[in-house]
């Protein structure tokens, strides 16, 4: 290489600190580096005259970009990520002079960071003009099947090789879409390669769920439509997959029993802690909640069904499990449960009495109470302590008004969770029954939430229309941080690729990014809370990439949203101990009147006369004051009288 300016010579090693101390010394010293100095001086004060002219961080339009967000900007506008390295895109769609897509019937649309919008983009620049946070797109997922099924479910591989399980599922109550003949494969896709699949999963129903083993990476566990458990072992892969998909290979599931299954679809699976890494545990809307093991499917080894008392004279009312959360650092027993009615179970499996409980049957199912409005109104009754379960608070101020979407703990504080569900979003902790502070009601309905895996403090939403939102509890929590529109269909799932424990490798990372034309520039832990992938109704998947600010923690970040949490936790117990303390005074109360009234009714009905001969002899002395009254104001009228005469 040859230096025509500022280049080291070949004696001086410019990496050791000595060395080019030795060497500035020495120069310094020369009598041209002084006249070097005095020629170079008047240039660079020119520079800095130039810098200090303007200011190179103003924000312009800040006032326009802090007015309310308008719905209807988004009216026509629609967001399709793409690969800017190709030159064709399906659909009809080619790319023009200058990345300018023609569609149809050659109406011009441009491509922002990766996006592809379609309508007018001047109201894309209006609303991100000046935000500090985004996300740019980097690979889309299409479902190869003939029919566009929804996202059902994502989940990352835990050791960071770039690969995403995919779950397509309808969930619609009697859709004609998904009937027996509707595709049932799901995939497993390689970020790499966003073109064609990497390995098909040929279940025996279309799957509602999936999740990778964190013990045995190349073993997924799935829940299927019809309630059946499935176990996919990656290591046992066939020749090429069925249907057409184009996947390389295909991979046949091990599937329970029907019989001893679920009776409504499986809403959620999670491996759970154990010696081999082949426990795990689902849950379904029949009301169960069934602990599995891999190695003999053909039954569970244990069922909980969610009932909860209602009163001492009334039947338990069976709850529908929506959604699930484990996490082995909040602790191996305890699990959190979503269900239909909006409320929160956590189970503690230390706190049950353990007695093994067959599943209840479907007619069981169908006929035990449902509703919401029968749920328990105290306490007591909230609790079931042979099962170890507790509900939230079922009050109307702190319940959801629909099912629960989506639990999940704090990664870094898992003693706090939060849950997602109708248009909010609440946070909750373990030792309380009602949420610490919950999220305003917004303007679409909220379809899934996850917390960053690297920010404490950081959570996001995703809303029915479209748009993925991040709420920063240290700085608003009334307002989003972060908002982004990835869509017009309907959001269905989240999934960010985890910290330390689940990253990429850099190699993986930087063919991603290479192929998105957008350089690399994290640190050690590649990956870690940067890529989230968004699935849709449409049955896409986004691949989005955050910035710096939505993945890296900030200095004291942990620590002070720990303080936060903890004291309005504190809050919380407070007001539920004042709220015990006047329910028992107004019960004590109650008693004393009680008491009292016993007393009266056991001196029978002497006390009764000599209360009446009272009442009477009051009466008679108002009377008597009464008419005294009137006599005197009638003498004074005719005394009146008689002076005028």
């Amino acid at each position: 290489m040859r230096h025509v300016e500022g280049g080291w010579p070949k004696d001086v090693d410019h990496t050791e600190q000595a060395d080019v101390a030795r060497f500035r010394k020495k120069a310094e010293k020369d009598d041209e580096c002084k006249v070097a100095l005095k020629l170079l001086g008047p240039v660079v004060a020119r520079c800095m005259k130039q810098n200090a002219t303007i200011d190179i961080y103003q924000e312009y339009f800040v006032g326009e970009c802090r007015e309310k967000e308008s719905e209807r900007d988004w009216e026509g506008v629609g967001v399709d990520y793409v690969d800017q390295g190709s030159s064709s895109v399906g659909g009809g769609e080619t790319l023009g002079p200058s990345g300018v897509f023609l569609k149809g019937g050659g109406s011009a649309n441009t491509i922002v960071g990766g996006a592809y919008l379609h309508g007018n983009p001047s109201r894309y620049y209006q609303e991100h003009a000046s935000e500090s946070f985004t996300a740019k797109g980097l690979a889309v997922f299409r479902d190869p099947s003939s029919l566009k099924r929804p996202i059902a479910s994502l989940n990352w591989h835990p050791d960071g090789q770039g690969k995403l399980a995919v779950a397509y599922c309808g969930l619609g109550f009697q859709d004609p879409r998904w009937s027996s003949a509707s595709p049932r494969s799901s995939f497993v896709w390689d970020i790499n390669s966003p073109n064609r699949p990497d390995v098909e999963l040929s279940p025996p129903s279309p799957l509602t769920s999936l999740r990778f083993n964190p013990k045995v990476p190349d073993t997924l566990l799935g829940g299927c439509q019809n309630g059946l458990v499935c176990v996919f072992d990656l290591r046992r892969q066939g020749s090429g997959g069925a249907g057409g998909s184009g996947a390389g290979q295909g991979v046949v599931g091990e599937a329970s029993v029907l019989e001893h299954s679920h009776h409504d679809p499986v809403r959620d699976v999670f491996w759970i802690s154990s010696k081999t890494g082949h426990q795990c545990v689902s849950i379904s809307t029949d009301g169960q909640m069934l602990w599995w093991d891999t190695r003999r499917l053909t039954q569970p080894t244990d069922a909980l069904p969610l009932l909860l008392p209602l009163g001492p004279s009334l039947p338990s009312s069976l709850l529908g499990a929506t959604a699930l959360d484990y996490s082995l650092e909040a602790g191996p027993t305890k699990y959190l449960i979503g269900t239909e009615q909006g409320l929160v179970l956590s189970l503690n499996l230390r706190n049950r009495r353990h007695q093994q409980q067959p599943p209840p049957s479907p007619s069981l199912v169908s006929s035990t109470l449902l509703c919401s409005q029968a749920l328990p109104t105290s306490p007591s009754a909230a609790s079931s302590s042979s099962s170890g379960l507790l509900a939230s608070d079922p009050s109307p101020l702190h319940k959801h008004y629909g099912p629960i979407l989506s639990l999940h703990r704090n990664p870094t504080h898992p003693k706090f969770y939060a849950s997602v569900g109708d248009w909010r979003a609440s946070f909750w902790a373990d030792d309380v029954r009602s949420p610490l502070f919950s999220t305003p009601f917004l303007p679409s309905p909220i379809t899934a939430g996850c917390w960053s895996p690297t920010r404490p403090s950081l959570f996001f939403l995703a809303r029915q229309d479209g748009k993925l939102e991040g709420w920063d509890l240290l700085e608003k929590q009334g307002e989003k941080v972060f908002s982004h529109k990835v869509g017009d269909t309907p959001i269905t799932a989240l999934a960010i690729l985890g910290g330390s424990t689940s990253s990429l490798s850099p190699s993986a990372t930087s063919s991603v990014l290479r192929a998105a034309s957008m350089p690399w520039t994290g640190g050690n832990e590649a990956g870690g809370g940067r890529l989230m992938a968004v699935g849709d109704e449409g049955g896409t998947v986004a691949l989005l990439e955050l910035c710096r600010g939505l993945s890296e923690c900030q200095a004291g970040e942990k620590a002070a949203m720990g303080a936060l949490l903890e004291r309005e936790m504190r809050v919380e117990k407070n007001m539920e101990a004042r709220e015990r303390e006047s329910r028992r005074a107004r019960a004590a109360g109650g008693e004393e009147g009680g008491r009292e009234g016993g007393k009266t009714m056991g001196q029978g009905g002497a006390r009764d006369e000599e209360r009446e001969e009272k009442m009477e002899e009051l009466l008679r002395e108002v009377d008597a004051d009464f008419l005294s009254m009137i006599k005197e104001a009638e003498e004074g009228g005719e005394a009146g009288s008689d002076k005028e005469c």
